[in-house]
């Protein structure tokens, strides 16, 4: 019996820019804090922009039925990298902490539509009989990046600056859109 191909080049994009967006997200977890901090935020301030993103990413979850009848999977996820793309640009723009707040609202958005469409996506692209080890190697992508992308962020921060650390996340975004070429 002759095996399913799994590794296809559609399948390869999701990886890649599952991977890349993974990694411009990570990046900025333990950075934006001290940046943040930086600016004169308060814990309270600090707390809001750690917890806006994960609750803007949840929330634009419900209204993916919508976008995807509106659009289509593929533009849905496009949306989302160019809204991840357009925050990681804005935290180098942005010098205030209420700029910050309103970035990570962005962000949030963007990765919840992003990462809810790669996956998506990802299960029309895997043969059904490949399902499960499939979805596996997709978050693979995630894991390396959350292994490896902070203490990047945490050496950018600190030997190349602020800007260093926003300039390479929003490459890393950008390199996902490129990526996601399905």
């Amino acid at each position: 019996m002759q095996k399913v191909q799994l590794w296809t080049k559609d399948f390869l994009a999701l990886v890649a820019t599952n991977g890349l967006l993974f990694a411009s997200f990570h990046f900025l977890l333990p950075t934006l804090p001290l940046y943040a901090a930086g600016l004169g935020a308060t814990g309270t301030q600090i707390g809001i922009i750690g917890g806006i993103f994960g609750f803007a990413a949840i929330f634009i979850r419900l209204f993916t039925d919508t976008g995807v009848r509106a659009l289509g999977k593929k533009k849905c996820l496009y949306v989302g990298l160019v809204l991840s793309i357009m925050a990681t640009m804005s935290y180098f723009l942005f010098d205030s902490v209420n700029e910050i707040i309103f970035a990570r609202v962005l962000h949030g958005l963007g990765f919840g539509l992003s990462t809810t469409f790669t996956a998506a996506i990802a299960a029309d692209v895997i043969p059904a009989a490949r399902r499960g080890e499939g979805i596996g190697y997709l978050g693979l992508g995630s894991t390396v990046a959350m292994a490896i992308a902070p203490a990047l962020g945490i050496l950018l921060i600190t030997d190349g600056g602020a800007g260093a650390l926003f300039i390479t996340s929003a490459v890393m975004s950008v390199a996902a859109i490129a990526a996601a070429r399905l």
